[in-house]
């Protein structure tokens, strides 16, 4: 909700906000703390890999942040290699 508002209030000054919603991202973080059972779980329900690479979301907001996105706003973009299919 706070990205559609923020995209409502601040349109009028012809700023464009939208969200991105990462999945499983591969990081040190999980390697060093999540189980290894809990890591190799989500490749068994994601329609695409399991877990995106951290450099990888970097891409996908330079598409937002482009003329490409000039009529996207209030959008929730889900970078999640389909999971939300599943």
């Amino acid at each position: 909700m706070l990205t559609r508002d923020m995209a409502k209030e601040l349109i009028s000054e012809n700023i464009l906000v939208n969200g991105v919603a990462p999945g499983v991202i591969t990081t040190p973080f999980h390697a060093q703390f999540t189980p290894p059972d809990l890591r190799e779980k989500p490749g068994a329900v994601y329609p695409y890999r399991a877990g995106g690479d951290a450099g990888g979301d970097g891409r996908d907001d330079l598409v937002l942040a482009s003329p490409a996105a000039d009529y996207l706003v209030g959008e929730i973009i889900g970078i999640n290699g389909g999971q939300m299919m599943s």
